[in-house]
């Protein structure tokens, strides 16, 4: 049987203050009162606010520091390096080193380097970039600058000799484009389109080939040309030159008797008769044409022409031949190589090629590259030249502003001794004065050095003593 109520003052539930009161439950506060409701906070204070965490919380921020302890070391075993000054996050209570990330919530000091030198460098091998191929196939090389080097423990550098390097030399030539190159190949003229006049032949071209490489089209052989055979009956379409004797031009057509107008009232006295010139003895390049020149006159009493001696003919015999031209035989001629182009550098290294010109083949004569549009190309060389240092020199800058606008002020300019291995401002090696020319350029100079203009200056102002 349960009681209808329990006892004033018995805990509500266990762990809790709270007791039964007339049959209700009443809350009891840390402080023993019945109806109060505060509690005990975590820093064991009866209606505390936790002060003590955040006293703990700060105690605890205070105890971790970032420190310096010195520089570390330096960043290169010989010459001038650099030294990074080293921070660590510590423990104030053990004074152990512990996790940066204990350190996160406090200012990190700045950074800071400097400047080491250690013992001196012994001289090293400086290697510049390859240069390009001299041949994109067909074989090449390219080369690049290698050179032994000391460095003084002031920062500049020189050129040495290369016993003073003890490596390996590494190599300074190396083969490339080795692809075979792409190349044009023609194949024979046909027969002249026509039988007589000018026509035209044409052949087959055709790019021979490996892999994507293609055919320079500037290069390609001719596929059509013009042709000229016999004249035909009216010779209207035959274009000829022809090298005329400077006598023979002086005289008139008129003064020429052809013997197909030959009349008997023409040859009543002896004269020269001419037929018309023959064929060129050639098909191009110069020949000679021909034509047969006979003394006639006319004999009434036999009522024909007859031929005579050449004696009996007063007048001056014309020509019975002259040369002729039909253009210039494309077989005569070919590419020759006559010698380089200058260099393109006078020192670290550049670059010369092969000078082609269309050439006579007997007698070397240089032509209009037109006459060798049939000539096989030659190969174009290309070669290093000049491969040497440049000679040491200043490299003088421009002076910047005066230092005053007046009362004579300072203006400077950057000067150095500089030396030259290879293209490029990376391969510019920085040596010390006396290995330039002397004197060095005025590195410094004076400038405005007119006086001033007066001014008022001001003092403080004093107190009047009475």
């Amino acid at each position: 049987m349960f009681a209808p109520k329990v006892l004033d003052g018995t805990r509500c539930k266990s762990g809790v203050l709270d007791m039964c009161v007339n049959g209700k439950c009443w809350p009891v506060g840390c402080d023993k009162v019945l109806g109060s409701r505060l509690k005990m906070d975590s820093c064991g204070k009866c209606g505390g606010t936790n002060t003590c965490l955040r006293n703990r919380r700060k105690n605890k921020s205070n105890r971790f520091k970032w420190i310096s302890t010195g520089f570390g070391p330096c960043s290169t075993s010989c010459g001038v390096g650099h030294q990074d000054i080293v921070i660590v996050c510590k423990d104030l209570r053990t004074g152990r080193t512990v996790s940066n990330r204990r350190c996160m919530k406090t200012e990190r000091p700045d950074r800071y380097r400097r400047k080491c030198i250690v013992r001196k460098c012994r001289p090293s091998w400086f290697v510049g970039p390859w240069n390009e191929c001299t041949q994109t196939c067909g074989g090449g090389y390219a080369w690049r600058i290698v050179r032994c080097i000391e460095s003084f423990i002031d920062g500049t550098k020189n050129a040495v000799n290369d016993s003073q390097c003890s490596e390996f030399k590494p190599s300074e030539r190396k083969t490339c484009g080795n692809e075979i190159c792409p190349r044009w190949y023609a194949g024979q003229w046909s027969p002249c389109s026509v039988t007589c006049g000018t026509g035209h032949q044409q052949r087959d071209v055709i790019c021979r080939n490996i892999g994507n490489a293609e055919c320079n089209e500037t290069y390609k052989p001719k596929l059509y040309k013009n042709c000229t055979i016999i004249p035909c009956d009216m010779q209207a379409d035959v274009q000829e030159v022809m090298v005329v004797n400077p006598d023979e031009e002086k005289s008139s057509v008129s003064d020429v008797l052809y013997d197909e107008n030959v009349q008997e009232e023409n040859l009543q006295t002896p004269r020269y008769v001419v037929s018309q010139w023959g064929q060129c003895s050639t098909t191009c390049g110069v020949g000679i044409k021909r034509r047969y020149v006979r003394c006639k006159v006319y004999l009434p009493f036999l009522g024909a022409l007859a031929d005579l001696p050449d004696e009996d003919c007063k007048d001056d015999k014309p020509a019975d031949s002259q040369p002729c031209f039909l253009g210039h035989c494309l077989a005569d001629f070919e590419y020759r190589a006559i010698g380089l182009t200058p260099c393109s550098r006078s020192c670290i290294g550049g670059v010369q090629e092969t000078i082609m010109k269309c050439v006579h083949k007997s007698n070397g004569s240089v032509v209009d590259d037109e006459l060798c549009e049939e000539a096989q190309l030659i190969p174009i060389e290309r070669r290093v030249c000049n491969d040497n240092p440049c000679p040491q020199r200043w490299q003088v800058g421009d002076f910047g502003e005066c230092s005053k606008s007046c009362g004579n002020g300072v203006m400077t300019r950057n000067v150095k001794c500089i030396q030259e291995f290879s293209v490029g401002p990376e391969n510019i090696l920085r040596l010390p004065d006396f290995m330039c020319e002397q004197p060095v350029p005025q590195r410094e100079r004076n400038c405005n050095r007119i006086e001033c203009p007066s001014k008022w200056s001001f003092e403080e102002w004093t107190p009047v003593r009475h």
